[in-house]
């Protein structure tokens, strides 16, 4: 929630550049609280479980370590008096890139 009562802000917009689980973390409350406000009544809970997934705990065959994306921005003189967007979105052959590191997790320091 933010100070108006039907304006509501999560992910990029409140924390800056952070992580996609973050992001999808305050969509999902965002979208609980919207709900909430227009019905009268918490009615995600009933989606729980509407939705198989399966896991693999086999990880993933890529040795290399991947470096992070850099993240694009608007020079500083072309953000004043206007609300268009600070941190640019990743072109394709980027996000492709950022989701195979994010596939690492299984890489430990020093491991």
């Amino acid at each position: 929630a933010t100070s108006h009562p039907r304006v509501f802000a999560g992910g990029d917009a409140v924390l800056g550049p952070a992580t996609v689980i973050e992001a999808v973390a305050h969509g999902k409350n965002a979208a609980r609280q919207m709900d909430r406000k227009l019905m009268g009544e918490d009615r995600l809970d009933r989606l729980q479980g509407l939705t198989q997934f399966e896991y693999s705990m086999n990880p993933p065959n890529n040795e290399d370590p991947l470096p992070r994306a850099d993240i694009l921005t608007i020079p500083a003189r072309d953000r004043a008096n206007n609300f268009r967007e600070v941190v640019m979105c990743l072109d394709d052959q980027c996000a492709v890139m950022e989701a195979k590191r994010c596939l690492r997790c299984d890489i430990r320091e020093g491991a």
